[in-house]
């Protein structure tokens, strides 16, 4: 039976399995868009999908939890740096997989692609967020600028 059983096994070990899921996804952080087979394409999204909510604190411990699957600085930088404010505006579904592409020629096995899911909803989501971060700081900067005049002015009536 089946029961609770979570995953595909790809028919290796743990350790090959382990060992595959983290050089596809470094190789999914680098190039945006990967087609793989099928079933790695689904274990891929879920994996991928953790790792962003993860990294979307931007905190040392999810730095360091991230580093757990992604072993190549450059592709970790990126993901920190370009891929989560891209994704910030999503709560979920950072990851889409297309349909079918083909088979492959040496054993048919389905193929298929994964790539970003980024859409222009999502981009402009984002932009209004940091323009209204934005907006805000600069009214709160403001506001205690002002604060601080009016003390000092304050101050100097004083003495």
């Amino acid at each position: 039976m089946r029961h609770r059983v979570s995953g595909t096994k790809f028919n290796v070990d743990k350790d090959h399995r382990d060992s595959l899921l983290k050089n596809l996804l470094t190789s999914f952080i680098v190039h945006e868009t990967i087609t793989t087979t099928e079933a790695k394409a689904k274990a891929l999204k879920s994996l991928f999908d953790k790792i962003v909510t993860r990294a979307k604190k931007q905190d040392i411990n999810a730095r360091r939890l991230v580093g757990m699957y992604i072993t190549d600085n450059t592709a970790k930088i990126k993901l920190f740096d370009t891929l989560v404010p891209r994704l910030q505006g999503r709560n979920a579904g950072y990851s889409k997989t297309s349909i079918i592409v083909g088979e492959r020629a040496g054993d048919s096995a389905k193929m298929m692609t994964i790539s970003l899911n980024l859409d222009a909803k999502t981009e402009e989501k984002t932009e209004t967020k940091t323009k209204a971060v934005k907006a805000k700081t600069t009214v709160k900067k403001a506001k205690v600028s002002k604060v601080a005049k009016e003390e000092t002015e304050v101050k100097a009536e004083e003495k």
